[in-house]
């Protein structure tokens, strides 16, 4: 009897959130006068891993930021990542990923004064023994 009202309490239990072991900070760099680099920082728990955006299509889901349309701004190729790359290979599948942290830095010019950069970072990190659901991290950062 125990035990069935053990299965039962488990059926209407919320789960545990594990909490998110990423922490970002967003910022900006002014280069030129229309030239700026927007600075997208992961900070990774201890033993937990963050997957670049180079990801091998048939591994792990690869971290992908996602900018907001705005006419005014000029994106100039790519995040950049700046960071130390580790890569692991196992099924003829290579993944690559950071530890610790990273720096995706992204190139923009701007067409008009007081622009802000604004988009997501969609993620999933990972463990040696687990991952969580998929993350969004929302940004918003003043072109100053």
């Amino acid at each position: 009897m125990r035990n069935v009202l053990k299965s039962i309490k488990k059926m209407f239990t919320k789960p545990k959130e594990v909490p998110n072991p990423i922490k970002w900070r967003f910022n900006v760099k002014k280069v030129t006068e229309h030239l700026y680099h927007v600075h997208l920082t992961a900070f990774i728990e201890p033993s937990w891993r963050l997957y670049s955006q180079q990801s091998h299509p048939e591994g792990p889901m690869p971290t992908t930021i996602l900018f907001d349309q705005n006419d005014a701004l000029h994106f100039i190729d790519t995040p950049q990542e700046v960071g130390t790359l580790k890569e692991e290979s196992n099924n003829q599948v290579v993944t690559k990923y950071y530890t610790y942290a990273v720096d995706f830095v992204q190139e923009v010019i701007i067409m008009a004064e007081g622009q802000t950069i604004s988009g997501k970072v969609i993620y999933r990190p990972h463990s040696q023994y687990k991952c969580i659901e998929v993350c969004e991290t929302e940004f918003d950062v003043l072109l100053a």
